[in-house]
């Protein structure tokens, strides 16, 4: 029992010179501090405020060209918080003027003759034209757009063909997916950004501060012969079994 209490001891013992001699070192080294300091204080402010993987509020323009009760019904499901809908254009060229200039993320086009082909079944195309530059926040709002307008298509198909009216459905069996989100309930970016950055930092410097370590030990010991690498062995704060 006193072998492995005085293992123990000597072993905080080694991990206190230890910790004393690498914060001495480091505190020499300004350059290597302040890039630590700046690391984990404003690298992980700027990731976690400055990063966002979330549609909110999509500057979106419509250019409506049928004008009426069905396209204006499509147009008002790009509701908050994922779209928001600045207002109408009249041609294609000032929908991408405002593309171009970053005053609308989509653009939204509805043809002639929606209504029409909705009521007969005939299928219409919805044009979209979407600003990429932020590939994460481009791709969902492609997606959203893509789901509400199969939506808006599935429940007019199903009204047309009297399946929406009819009591029977109402008795089938429905599957219920619910989703709880244990960590992060609100699904807040920040949240998720910042230990990711926590997490990539830690890792940058596990590799810049023990690589060139573990080689200066090695080139030591190559050089046994010279006194300080003698003196190295000798302290508490240097173990044998790193040289080898």
């Amino acid at each position: 029992m006193s072998n492995t209490l005085l293992w123990w001891q000597m072993a905080i013992r080694r991990f206190a010179v230890m910790l004393v001699k690498e914060l001495k070192q480091l505190g020499r080294d300004r350059v290597l501090l302040g890039f630590i300091v700046y690391a984990f204080t404003v690298d992980i402010f700027i990731a976690a405020s400055g990063v966002s993987l979330s549609l909110n509020h999509a500057a979106t323009l419509v250019q409506d060209l049928d004008r009426t009760e069905a396209s204006r019904e499509l147009v008002a499901r790009f509701r908050e918080p994922y779209f928001r809908v600045d207002g109408e254009v009249l041609h294609d060229k000032a929908g991408l003027a405002a593309l171009d200039q970053g005053n609308a993320m989509l653009l939204l086009s509805i043809p002639h003759g929606l209504a029409e082909n909705t009521e007969t079944g005939r299928q219409t195309p919805v044009a979209m034209q979407v600003d990429t530059t932020n590939s994460v926040l481009g791709f969902l709002a492609t997606s959203y757009a893509q789901q509400i307008i199969s939506s808006y298509g599935l429940e007019q198909a199903m009204t047309r063909l009297g399946v929406a009216g009819d009591r029977s459905s109402a008795n089938l069996p429905v599957v219920s997916n619910d989703v709880r989100v244990w960590f992060n309930p609100n699904e807040e970016d920040s949240w998720f950004m910042g230990l990711s950055e926590i997490l990539n930092i830690a890792t940058v410097f596990a590799v810049l501060l023990l690589k060139p370590r573990r080689w200066c030990v090695r080139k030591n010991a190559a050089r046994s012969s010279s006194s300080s690498f003698r003196r190295c062995l000798r302290s508490a704060s240097c173990s044998p079994r790193w040289c080898r």
